[in-house]
């Protein structure tokens, strides 16, 4: 009987040592994959669903919405430790696409402006640039560039428009800045300023009410207050 009870335990060990090395491999390549991120958005954009419902509203706590941290490389590193995603970019062209998507993926999250989900200021992500990028781009990147770059097709996942119209509803530039509230913007589209890459960005939503205001870019960190949040942020870091 003893042996048999100790075959047993040994079955059973070996099954649970087994059943580990699968969940950490699983979890392994979610992260390798951004699988996590990924999950994270989808649970922030269920939680503004619910908390715009007249119904589920008050029923349902607060928004389980969280900063992302993500990190634009040219094969290196960056500086903060607590980076979840890694989007790799080898030209301007795929950093542009890099920041457009995680433009488009805040505003999805929250609604796409058709939500009413109360008032206050959501950080979605903070935008990190590798050493790499930082010294091949150490002049900077072309703010018209990346403007420009908006009126490329979006991800097919998400929308058939460009990212100019599905983040603000126009179809030229000259549409956007004649809008009220994107004139905190401040920069001159004509002229040939540069977007230093130097320190860390973030990407962030503001809604009052039934008016939102789609995110931009550069932002920096240290510029959070030009938002006006009064301390009312949505999302947790």
């Amino acid at each position: 009987m003893k042996t048999k009870k100790a075959e047993l335990t040994t079955q059973q060990l070996v099954m649970i040592i087994i059943l580990v090395l699968s969940f950490a491999i699983i979890l392994f390549f979610i992260f390798r994959l951004g699988l996590g991120g990924t999950a994270d958005k989808e649970i922030c954009h269920d939680s503004v669903v619910k908390k715009s419902s007249p119904v589920l509203g008050k029923l349902s706590g607060e928004f389980n919405c969280k900063t992302g941290y993500t990190c634009i490389s040219g094969g290196g590193q960056c500086d903060e430790i607590t980076v979840k995603n890694t989007i790799n970019a080898n030209n301007k062209d795929e950093i542009y696409k890099a920041i457009a998507e995680e433009m488009a993926n805040c505003w999805w999250m929250f609604g796409e402006g058709k939500l009413d989900y109360g008032a206050g200021c959501s950080i979605c992500s903070q935008i990190d640039f590798d050493d790499k990028i930082e010294e091949k781009y150490k002049d900077g990147l072309s703010y018209k560039e990346f403007l420009d770059s908006l009126a490329k097709p979006m991800n097919v996942q998400k929308s058939n428009d460009n990212y100019l119209y599905y983040l603000y509803g126009v179809s030229n530039l000259n549409s956007l800045f004649a809008l009220d509230k994107y004139s905190l913007w401040g920069i001159d589209y004509q002229a040939d300023t540069k977007i230093s890459l130097q320190g860390k960005f973030i990407i962030a939503t503001k809604a009052s009410g039934k008016q939102h205001i789609a995110p931009q870019f550069p932002l920096k960190t240290e510029q959070i207050s030009t938002l006006e949040c009064g301390g009312n942020f949505l999302t947790k870091g």
